[in-house]
């Protein structure tokens, strides 16, 4: 049988939230040590839960989303460790058509496979598990994550606007959410260098 999650935040208030650390109400220490919690965007609890899937032999694949080499370049990937999981740890806040990667699974040999994504998402492959037979049984469980919003890419133009003449050119990464949650954002360039800047320009 398999598994279907979603993951409820409990609503604060924006003092509240300036007050402490809101990440703490996401994921506690006993799910998921500091570095993973602090590298989450919001606590690190989709991480956390993947990392005791694999530990404990539960799956053998996990799809998620990664960057690629570009800097518009994002896909989904089927991963196979933990170690590969935490190595790109990260959310990303742009539409990425993540399910493709789906198709690799037809054929191979994953038979407990964990696949994270949006409720369209999943809503996507529920759909198609019912007219593909492989993908049914190869699915183990799906964790459901809640979407606010979703920008475009037109975002990844915005912020490289905003920072150094000197650098627009030479970005490398977009840490959406860099540092204690809010957080701001960190862009990184090819150079080493890397430049802040608000995090409310997430919502541009």
């Amino acid at each position: 049988m398999d598994l279907f999650f979603f993951f409820f935040f409990k609503q604060k208030t924006a003092y509240e939230i300036y007050q402490c650390d809101w990440s703490s109400d996401v994921c506690s220490s006993d799910l998921a040590d500091q570095s993973v919690r602090f590298n989450g965007a919001s606590g690190g609890a989709i991480t956390a839960v993947l990392q005791w899937l694999f530990e404990h032999k539960k799956i053998d694949g996990a799809l998620i989303i990664v960057k690629g080499n570009a800097l518009y370049d994002f896909k989904g990937k089927i991963v196979n460790s933990s170690e590969e999981l935490l190595a790109v740890q990260k959310s990303y806040y742009l539409p990425v058509p993540n399910m493709i990667a789906l198709s690799e699974l037809i054929d191979s040999d994953y038979s407990r496979l964990a696949v994270v994504g949006l409720p369209c998402q999943l809503a996507g492959l529920r759909l198609a598990q019912k007219k593909i037979v492989e993908l049914k049984k190869k699915v183990a469980i799906c964790l459901g994550i809640f979407c606010g919003y979703a920008s475009n890419y037109r975002l990844i133009d915005y912020l490289r606007s905003r920072v150094s003449p000197d650098k627009q050119d030479k970005i490398d990464r977009i840490n959406f959410r860099a540092g204690k949650w809010p957080g701001n954002i960190e862009i990184s360039c090819v150079d080493g260098s890397k430049e802040s800047l608000p995090g409310e320009l997430r919502d541009h």
